[in-house]
């Protein structure tokens, strides 16, 4: 499997830190829509956690008709310029998330900043 975010779900309390610090990390603001990763509530104490694996099969760049989203390596990168918006990544791809107001995908980068500030230490990379 490629490098990737994979978040443990008995440790993580729901707080979402890992949003914000995404969407500050990219884009300098807080709030979680710019957010690369998403934490979702299923149940009381249960949650969800959603962020690109960067996965071999990578529908996403099969879906993306002008290379847009590309695999260097073994990971799935994007390049905003090549992008049309047409949104086909995200309909083949539920861990990708779609930018409304640019018209683009949100793909994790792998920064680890999210790892880095989790304050459950439920974060990490797996290489």
């Amino acid at each position: 499997m490629p490098p990737h975010i994979e978040v443990d779900l008995k440790l993580c309390t729901g707080c979402r830190t890992c949003e914000q610090v995404c969407v500050f990390a990219h884009e300098g603001v807080f709030g979680p829509v710019r957010a690369r990763i998403h934490v979702l509530r299923r149940d009381v104490l249960t949650f969800e956690a959603k962020v690109c694996t960067h996965c071999a099969e990578a529908y996403c760049v099969a879906a993306c008709p002008t290379g847009a989203l590309a695999r260097r390596g073994k990971k799935t990168v994007f390049d905003a310029e090549l992008c049309t918006g047409c949104g086909a990544c995200v309909q083949v791809c539920d861990l990708l998330f779609w930018d409304e107001e640019r018209e683009q995908p949100l793909i994790c980068d792998l920064c680890a900043r999210c790892v880095r500030r989790c304050p459950e230490k439920a974060i990490r990379v797996v290489k």
